[in-house]
């Protein structure tokens, strides 16, 4: 399999709506192995949660604004 730009629109859905599903759930703590993906978890303030996943389609920065009382996301 090459990368995930050489794949169907389709195809990445099915293999990144779990990834994201995982890692929206804020439960990693550390760096992990989870389905054939490397995530690490890195430093992105209070206001997001950033991870890095890296497999043998690539390699992700992925970023999620932390929803909470002082709504940032909503300004």
């Amino acid at each position: 399999m090459g990368s995930l730009l050489e794949l169907s629109e389709h195809e990445r859905q099915e293999i990144l709506g779990p990834l994201l599903e995982r890692l929206a759930r804020g439960e990693t703590g550390g760096p992990e192995e989870w389905k054939g993906w490397w995530l690490e978890p890195f430093g992105g303030g209070r206001n997001n949660l950033l991870y890095r996943a890296t497999s043998s389609l690539g390699d992700l920065a992925l970023k999620f604004t932390v929803r909470d009382s002082r709504d940032r996301a909503g300004r």
